[in-house]
């Protein structure tokens, strides 16, 4: 079992190493601003929905890659990111908390909130592209 998940992220490193370094920079930014899901949790819960979505994409990719090694890295990437980034985003933005009761936290999760989600609809319009692409 750990040889398997060892040769599934040896063929994932391979796959990200052949990509472009822009694209290999933007993924970078993608995966920084969905970890910190994890450190905005402290100010407001509902940023975990965003590190659970990062949690699952990785997952999906190793169980994906691992049964079927031919299948490319971007095009697992981009059918995990239309599956769980939509939910995540509902998730992110169910809710308000009133201004009047934002302390410095809520407000740099507020920030952060837009950020994570700009980062992520310009992802998903990207992969939609190449959704389509794959299917026509």
């Amino acid at each position: 079992m750990l040889e398997l998940i060892s040769q599934t992220y040896t063929a994932l490193k391979g796959d990200a190493a052949g990509l472009s370094l822009g694209i290999q920079i933007w993924m970078k930014g993608i995966a920084l601003s969905m970890l910190l899901g994890f450190v905005m949790a402290v100010f407001d819960r509902r940023a975990l929905w965003i590190g659970m979505a990062m949690v699952m994409i990785i997952v999906s990719l190793f169980i994906v890659k691992g049964v079927w090694p031919d299948v490319p890295r971007g095009q697992i990437g981009t059918w995990a990111h239309l599956v769980f980034w939509p939910p995540a985003l509902v998730g992110l933005w169910w809710g308000q908390t009133r201004n009047a009761d934002r302390t410095t936290g809520q407000k740099t999760f507020v920030i952060w909130k837009y950020w994570v989600s700009l980062v992520m609809v310009i992802s998903l319009f990207l992969d939609m592209i190449n959704a389509i692409k794959s299917v026509v």
